[in-house]
């Protein structure tokens, strides 16, 4: 029986500004409406949403997904057993647990990358003062699922999505409820303009990790890439996440005609280097190359670029060379190959 398989559908349910998806929204796939005051009761919208999610996972598994779904790159077909088609009738629920847990908050940032896909909402205004979502609060939605033990909080990891997490009101108030209810990790995606205390005190009991896209090796270009001359302060925020105890991945995620280049390349190892360098704690350092989300958005057909072999080749060889981590993308690891 024909089957499809996505670590993210089956996995993740990610709260974005205005629906809610059970995977990253690569595709933007099934989406089901966020809370409102419409609604009579948090706990009961959250039963209709996780039997909801439950739903599209199961039907996947059976191999039906939305037309949207089966463009996204991410998304794999199987075969199953027909014992096993049939048992998923009877094990719906307790077949695809909850996992990874998404708040995203990419409508307010600092920056203004020029791969943004929020700009279609944002049109490029900038966020410079803490704010409050525009669409709905998540920390009433975290708290009713952790009293009503709707998750499991062994090996659930709790991950913060965003240009910028340090102008998101809710933010502090959020990672404080999570840390004391104990989830298994946690992992923040943020541009690392500025520098919260509260990530580092939070690592001391729950494993941490954060993923900071420079996308550049020199203060020229991270500017004509993010919008802003930040470079030297990032980098040092950086330094002092890495000496805080959090596994940071560096990422570089190459732009057309604007840092796929060689030469920045080759100042993007040497700013790695100096990062090394000058962190305490040099195996939490961890390395990605990525893509253009426009480029390859939508589409399971796109075709891995010659001309970024030898980008990631040249990036793979400086970090085996000085000892640090290359994390690969699964679906770039494929294309390589």
């Amino acid at each position: 029986m024909k089957s499809y398989y996505c670590k993210r559908l089956y996995e993740e349910i990610n709260f974005d500004a205005e629906d809610i998806y059970v995977c990253c929204g690569m595709s933007l796939g099934p989406s089901f409406p966020i809370y409102s005051d419409k609604e009579k009761s948090i706990k009961k919208w959250l039963n209709k949403l996780l039997k909801w999610r439950k739903k599209c996972s199961v039907n996947a598994y059976r191999g039906i997904v939305s037309d949207k779904c089966k463009n996204c790159i991410e998304l794999e077909e199987r075969n199953i057993s027909f014992l096993n088609f049939l048992k998923s009738f009877i094990f719906d629920y307790k077949k695809f647990p909850v996992k990874n847990i998404i708040i995203k908050s990419f409508r307010q940032c600092e920056f203004s990358c020029v791969y943004c896909l929020e700009k279609r909402y944002t049109q490029g205004k900038k966020t410079v003062q803490i704010t409050k979502s525009e669409f709905y609060d998540i920390l009433p939605i975290i708290k009713t699922l952790i009293n009503t033990k709707m998750i499991d909080k062994k090996g659930l990891r709790l991950e913060f999505q965003g240009g910028s997490i340090s102008v998101w009101d809710e933010f502090k108030d959020v990672l404080k409820e999570v840390v004391n209810y104990g989830v298994g990790s946690l992992f923040y995606h943020t541009n690392a303009v500025s520098f919260i205390p509260e990530i580092g005190e939070a690592a001391k009991s729950i494993p941490s990790d954060m993923c900071v896209a420079i996308d550049s090796g020199s203060r020229e270009t991270f500017k004509k890439v993010k919008g802003e001359d930040k470079y030297d302060t990032v980098l040092e925020n950086i330094i002092r996440y890495v000496n805080s105890g959090i596994n940071i991945t560096i990422k570089y995620i190459i732009v057309k005609k604007l840092n796929d280049n060689i030469e920045e390349i080759q100042d993007f190892c040497k700013t790695i280097k100096y990062i090394a360098e000058n962190s305490k704690h040099k195996d939490n350092i961890h390395v990605m190359l990525d893509l253009d989300f426009r480029e390859y958005l939508n589409k399971s057909n796109y075709k891995f670029p010659d001309e970024y072999v030898q980008l990631y080749k040249y990036v793979i060889d400086f970090c085996n060379k000085n000892n640090i981590d290359f994390i690969y993308r699964d679906l770039i690891k494929n294309m390589l190959e």
